[in-house]
């Protein structure tokens, strides 16, 4: 255990490296086994995070860098695993990039194929708690990235909708009075923020299934948090034949639908025009042949979009979520609704 000035961290033994290293590759092997395909693997969930009662330790960079590449990589490598190494798997990245700064000595080891973090970054009442914090913050990292790691993927491996996620710090953006649809629109502002400020290649949501609080919670704001962190929500309890029924699909799982539906895998995302209340990013498909434009209207009024590419396209079609619309296909031509999220896909 160590003493920082947040308070008390748990910190991994260092005689117990050897075994830790040892404990991963075991585990690695067994899930192999058990038929599930391990990609990547990291060597505990947030590494500049921990306090007492969690289960995580906090990791020095130089420590963690030097852990990598003398105890985890070579035993990895003489059990045969070929699997990459994701580091440093930030719980967040600070204010303007600095943990991702902080730990650029473990980013630039050979040991490390895949950058993550997680997108929760976060303020007391007594800080500005505005989303352009987290805009700004999101744009320092993929400098930093462009500037220090421009080669490794880059991933953005979990985050959340819950409003709060203490009593005392909240996501940037979060108000007590936001709806849920607020909540949603939100959300996909964060994955914009992913794609297009911080450059990452991925976009992870942490509670893809959640089930409704159970009956004997009463605390409103625990019950929310349920709904606030699932895109799909299903009932509590299971039924006769050992399921938990669908409730609802909600907004957040179709303004994620906007992006994970059409931008597919190898797309790369290409420069285009946004102002401050309609968000573009743009895509385009490996053979040339698809652009795909996703566009956020955060405002409250209606604007007009007409995506002008480059060549001669030969079909555009547009599809979309609002207040009544779940991903559903719409005119291209017509004008873009308040708080609302609009996909075209332009063919050539």
């Amino acid at each position: 255990m160590v003493e920082e000035e947040s308070g008390k961290k748990y910190v991994l033994k260092p005689y117990m490296e050897a075994k830790w290293a040892e404990e991963i590759v075991k585990r690695t092997k067994l899930y192999l086994d058990w038929g599930i395909n391990v990609k990547t693997l990291g060597v505990q969930n947030e590494t500049n995070y921990s306090e007492i009662g969690t289960q995580t330790c906090i990791w020095d960079p130089l420590r963690l860098k030097s852990f990598l590449e003398n105890h985890l990589k070579p035993r990895l490598d003489q059990a045969g695993l070929k699997v990459e190494i994701t580091a440093p798997d930030l719980a967040y990245v600070g204010y303007k990039g600095s943990e991702v700064e902080r730990f650029l000595p473990t980013i630039a080891s050979n040991s490390v194929d895949l950058v993550a973090y997680h997108m929760y970054d976060s303020y007391k009442e007594d800080m500005d708690g505005s989303l352009s914090v987290l805009q700004e913050n999101s744009r320092q990292i993929g400098k930093i990235r462009r500037e220090n790691f421009p080669g490794k993927r880059f991933w953005m491996t979990e985050t959340t909708g819950a409003q709060w996620n203490s009593d005392v710090w909240h996501t940037y953006g979060w108000k007590p009075n936001l709806t849920e649809y607020d909540k949603a629109l939100l959300a996909a502002q964060y994955m914009h923020m992913t794609f297009a400020d911080a450059g990452a290649n991925a976009f992870m949501w942490w509670g893809l299934v959640y089930s409704l609080a159970p009956e004997k919670e009463t605390n409103p704001k625990v019950r929310q948090k349920h709904r606030d962190e699932g895109l799909v929500l299903v009932a509590e309890k299971t039924g006769a034949n050992g399921r938990q029924k669908l409730l609802e699909r909600t907004k957040k799982f179709f303004f994620f639908k906007q992006f994970s539906n059409f931008i597919l895998p190898g797309y790369r995302r290409v420069a285009v025009s946004s102002n401050e209340t309609l968000w573009n990013t743009a895509y385009r498909s490996p053979d040339g042949n698809t652009l795909v434009v996703v566009a956020i209207n955060t405002s409250g009024k209606q604007q007009v979009l007409e995506p002008k590419v480059p060549g001669q396209p030969v079909a555009l079609s547009a599809y979309q979520t609002d207040r009544s619309k779940n991903c559903e296909r719409v005119g291209p031509e017509s004008p873009i609704p308040p708080k609302s999220v609009r996909t075209f896909i332009i063919k050539y």
